[in-house]
């Protein structure tokens, strides 16, 4: 984005949050997980107007982090989404599904293992 907006301001980050669809129309927030993760990669210089985004979302009610390493934190969640959703695809399962004991959990936690062991070697 930021090649093709020059003038702006751009920072990577990702998002944590639970939700469902309830019905059509309706999006169903589950849990207290809300939370979004932010910041400049390496070779962009730290902005304060990270700081007041952050503020901003605080103000309304949205834990927010501004990190030293986003391209790690964006790793970090990726190694938890990618198997979850190969896991919920291959057994169709939700991710409750995946919470309880059994072949989907081993599956879920063998994947993320072994995502997790690809990317120290990749970074």
């Amino acid at each position: 984005m930021q090649e093709l907006l020059p003038e702006l301001f751009i920072t990577d980050g990702c998002i944590y949050i639970a939700a469902e669809i309830k019905e059509p129309g309706t999006i169903l927030q589950k849990g207290n997980i809300f939370r979004i993760v932010y910041g400049v990669r390496k070779n962009q210089e730290y902005n304060p107007v990270l700081a007041q985004v952050a503020a901003d979302l605080e103000d309304s009610g949205i834990r927010a982090i501004v990190s030293n390493n986003i391209e790690r934190d964006a790793l970090e969640k990726f190694a938890y989404v990618s198997p979850m959703a190969a896991c919920g695809a291959y057994y169709d399962v939700d991710a409750e599904a995946a919470q309880q004991e059994g072949i989907v959990r081993k599956t879920l936690l063998r994947s993320r293992e072994k995502l997790r062991l690809w990317l120290k070697l990749w970074a």
